[in-house]
């Protein structure tokens, strides 16, 4: 549960530690507009996976962009997340994807556990033959260093780990749609 008054004196308290007068014309209200922000980033609610009885051979593969904050220093990282599943029975549906990925960055997270907990919660969720999740990012606490801050991350389960060929088909997929992505920007 969020303690929106306790983020508000977190967040004035940071402000006032900065230096700077919380009663000037640019900050009146920024304690609170962070403490909203942060009630309205925070995911508590798990999506709810409306799964479809559609056994199938395809592969399924989606990109869906995602905004996180680093758990070492509250500053966001961006990027997208790549998922493909081999279905067994069921299927979900594509904006489900969407919805996963958004309820475990909505949180103070890692990359690499964002990555892990998209592709665990589809594998047990609709059981697949295999699961690979990619997460590109961009971490601004390195950016704020001076470094390139770009990472690249993979989760790979079940038979898209013991097949290179399909391994490889999934990788190929992946940059597809970062391409397509990539054209649009």
């Amino acid at each position: 549960m969020i303690d929106k008054e306790k983020i508000e004196r977190a967040a004035r308290d940071i402000l006032e530690a900065l230096g700077e007068d919380v009663n000037r014309v640019g900050l009146v209200g920024t304690p609170d507009r962070i403490a909203r922000l942060w009630e309205y980033f925070m995911q508590e609610e798990e999506p709810e996976c409306t799964a479809f009885d559609e056994p199938h051979d395809a592969i399924i593969a989606r990109r869906c962009p995602f905004l996180s904050m680093c758990e070492h220093h509250l500053v966001p990282f961006s990027g997208s997340a790549y998922i493909a599943y081999l279905p067994n029975d069921l299927i979900l549906g594509m904006s489900k994807l969407d919805r996963i990925v958004r309820y475990f960055a909505g949180r103070l997270q890692l990359q690499e556990r964002l990555t892990d907990q998209i592709a665990e919660f589809i594998d047990e969720k609709i059981e697949p033959r295999g699961v690979m999740v990619q997460t590109v990012g961009v971490h601004y606490c390195a950016k704020f260093k001076g470094l390139p801050g770009n990472f690249v991350i993979s989760r790979v389960i079940g038979e898209m780990k013991s097949n290179a060929d399909t391994r490889r088909e999934v990788l190929e997929l992946f940059r597809t749609l970062r391409e397509e992505a990539n054209e649009r920007t």
